[in-house]
């Protein structure tokens, strides 16, 4: 007759039965709490891309402060501007209205990381004058982090920083021209920037209104 093997007395190890039960509590376990995990993931990815594009934006005035001018330059001589900064990251995609954001023309678009961490504007021969004196102007960075990477989808954040004006009131240099909305952006989650790009027609300073779409800091 056979009979069943009893464990000795201080002998560790499972019985297949009770192996069979723990999965089955931690697979339950995990269905449990598997959208709570994502549901954190996901607001710890939105949260961190908020920070980000308010420390932009306070880089921006930051650096406008020190040095009297944005950066929005090609090189340090101020002889010819850009239209975008951006993080290292893809290239979002972008409804209709909003293709201004995906620019990647060469010597329109600067990294972040060229004006407001090492003041080495990508297209020049020199960087900005340095602020030498605690009254005088110049550049004083890092304005942000080294660290600036992609946001948390891996996409690039964007500031469109050629309608940055240091003219006080709702109108542009020639008076006429009322000034346009700038953001500091993210894609966002779905990876497609929504927010109409700035045109002579809309994002206009006294309107402008970014999508819930995308994470943004208005600066201007």
């Amino acid at each position: 007759m056979i009979t069943r093997r009893r464990r000795a007395a201080g002998e560790v190890g499972f019985t297949l039965l009770e192996i069979t039960i723990i999965l089955a509590v931690i697979a339950i376990l995990g269905l449990v709490l598997a959208p709570s995990i994502i549901n954190f993931l996901n607001q710890s990815r939105l949260a961190r891309a908020r920070s980000d594009v308010e420390v932009l934006g306070a880089a921006v005035e930051e650096f406008f402060r020190d040095n009297g001018f944005f950066p929005q330059y090609t090189d340090g001589d101020r002889s010819r501007r850009i239209r975008l900064l951006v993080s290292p990251g893809a290239v979002s995609g972008a409804q209709a209205g909003a293709e201004g954001w995906a620019l990647v023309t060469p010597g329109e678009v600067d990294l972040i990381s060229n004006q407001l961490i090492n003041n080495r504007p990508s297209f020049g021969l020199s960087g900005y004058p340095l602020k030498t004196t605690v009254s005088g102007s110049g550049w004083n960075g890092p304005y942000t982090s080294s660290d600036l990477q992609s946001d948390p989808w891996g996409n690039r954040y964007v500031i469109n920083v050629e309608f940055l004006s240091v003219m006080t009131g709702a109108v542009e240099a020639d008076g006429v021209q009322e000034k346009r909305a700038v953001w500091a952006l993210s894609a966002g989650p779905d990876g497609i920037i929504d927010t109409l790009y700035p045109s002579a027609t809309q994002q206009l300073i006294g309107n402008a209104a970014a999508s819930p779409l995308d994470i943004s800091a208005r600066i201007q």
